[in-house]
């Protein structure tokens, strides 16, 4: 799997409620890497490479990756439906992790996300509760 990503904005005004957005949030632009889509082999691969005894963030990891690997898993022979693929990565840029710590979660702020829009509704869950 290649390495090579590229960025990404997210801006919370855009994606929020204009009734609960905070002014804090109209401002908040968020730096977003978005890594090459992996093969299905590679989703397996990334999936048994991790330890048996994980934590929180690695568990929701490996549960995503199992989803991911379900639903783009060979389809039965009687199947009309179409191979599905695998989605691009995303994750915040750690560069800034500390300006938005005191706006979203731990968790969400340091995850590698399964998709573009699993991340986003994981930061607008976050913003919503803040």
């Amino acid at each position: 799997m290649s390495f090579s990503k590229t960025r990404t904005t997210y801006h919370a005004s855009t994606y929020t409620n204009s009734r609960t957005r905070t002014k804090t949030q109209d401002g908040i632009h968020i730096s977003i890497e978005v890594f090459p889509a992996p093969t299905y082999e590679e989703l397996k691969n990334m999936r048994d490479k991790l330890p048996l005894d994980a934590n929180s963030d690695q568990t929701a990891w490996k549960h995503a990756l199992n989803m991911e690997i379900i639903r783009c898993g060979p389809r039965p022979a009687w199947s009309t439906k179409p191979q599905e693929t695998p989605t691009q990565h995303a994750r915040i840029n750690p560069v800034q992790t500390e300006q938005l710590k005191d706006l979203l979660k731990p968790e969400t702020l340091r995850r590698t996300f399964i998709s573009m829009p699993a991340l986003m509704a994981q930061i607008q869950a976050d913003i919503q509760f803040k």
